[in-house]
């Protein structure tokens, strides 16, 4: 019987041991558990606030907008100045297919290859101390521009022998200037 005993002590002990441990756990979780609760609540009141903005709240608010506003003013600086350097006059190719003397007339034909916008071209002729200029308008046609051909008559040329051509192409963002063609004028 003392066997007996001394199991059921032993049993009795090791519960007893068994439930103060248990109580320790269970204890120290409810203070750890009241503790985050106490800073959870005194961080978030859950109220929300309607009134006005506070002078501080403005301020940030201002501040936001300012920031705001300053950096779109930027970004329309930097593309204003990206279209103004897109913008600025490209070289374009002036190319003269035709200049002769045709009986009293004297014709030129040219055209731009590689810009298509319409625009103007000067046809100026020089020899010596003489210029005759006609001033036509270019059209866009199918893939180039074109100069449109101008009619000159032989009586604008002071003098006969050999006249430098040249073909000026000026449009919206481009501008452009043949090689120099000797012309025969009878």
């Amino acid at each position: 019987m003392v066997n007996v005993q001394r199991k059921t002590k032993n049993k009795s002990f090791k519960h007893k041991k068994l439930a103060l441990l248990l109580a320790i756990v269970l204890l120290s979780g409810a203070a750890y558990a009241l503790i985050v609760l106490k800073n959870h609540n005194t961080a978030v009141t859950g109220k929300v606030n309607y009134g006005p903005p506070t002078a501080q709240e403005k301020k940030a608010g201002d501040t936001v907008k300012d920031d705001v506003i300053a950096r779109q003013k930027q970004e329309q600086e930097a593309q204003q100045q990206s279209e103004d350097n897109a913008s600025a006059n490209k070289k374009a190719s002036v190319i003269i297919t035709d200049a002769n003397q045709y009986d009293n007339t004297v014709e030129v034909r040219a055209f731009i290859p590689d810009y298509y916008q319409n625009g103007t071209c000067t046809i100026t002729f020089k020899k010596d101390s003489y210029t005759v200029a006609k001033t036509t308008p270019a059209y866009k046609d199918a893939t180039t521009t074109i100069c449109t051909n101008p009619l000159i008559s032989r009586t604008e040329f002071a003098t006969a022998g050999t006249w430098q051509l040249t073909v000026a192409y000026t449009a919206q963002g481009a501008s452009g200037q043949s090689e120099v063609k000797n012309v025969m004028i009878k």
